[in-house]
């Protein structure tokens, strides 16, 4: 009976070392290390910009004067008002839209920048594709933030390749449709200056 009692108390004594060990070593693995946290509310609000294009107006055409214009008389980054109804264009033409937009750009570390769509237009000779384009003019792309609306200048240029040859696009009595032209104006990162040291 005696050798009985000692196992009963030799196991529950094994239990006991086993359970504190579990409890010392965190219960499955791993060690128990004393942790402690507190709530530190940062208070101060985050804010973000706006990116825009609340109206565009209509704008004026005109002929962009170039070397193609086969008179000799063409004048590079010269521009002749035209009435649009009344023009007709042919191959190395660049016909210039000038408008403006308001926009909003107010964020600290970006800029927009415009573009155009390129599946908003359409043109409407098989021949022609890929030679009758439409772009925002480079000098015009950019636009700096502000708090308040601006109003920005666009230029947009259609451009007829030298390339069109033989018949192609001849007689047409409308080569591009652009009542669905569609400008972007989308977020760019603007640069920052390198930190010193």
């Amino acid at each position: 009976m005696t050798k009985t009692k000692r196992g009963h108390a030799a196991a529950r004594g094994a239990l006991a070392a086993a359970i504190a060990t579990a409890l010392l070593l965190g219960g499955y693995g791993g060690f128990s290390l004393w942790q402690d946290s507190v709530t530190g509310g940062i208070n101060d609000n985050i804010r973000t910009g706006k990116l825009r294009i609340l109206e565009v107006e209509d704008g004026v055409w005109s002929f962009a004067f170039n070397d193609t214009d086969m008179t000799g008389d063409g004048i590079p980054d010269e521009e002749q008002p035209i009435v649009l109804a009344d023009w007709k264009a042919s191959p190395g033409d660049e016909l210039v839209y000038r408008t403006y937009a308001t926009v909003l750009v107010c964020g600290d570390d970006m800029l927009g920048e415009f573009s155009i769509d390129q599946s908003s237009y359409t043109v409407n000779d098989p021949a022609l594709q890929g030679l009758v384009t439409v772009a925002v003019d480079d000098a015009n792309l950019t636009v700096y933030p502000d708090p308040e609306p601006q109003r920005v200048p666009i230029k947009v240029t259609v451009k007829f390749s030298e390339l069109i040859a033989g018949l192609d696009g001849q007689d047409l009595a409308d080569v591009i449709d652009l009542s669905q032209l569609k400008f972007q104006l989308d977020q760019v990162q603007a640069p920052t200056s390198p930190s010193g040291p």
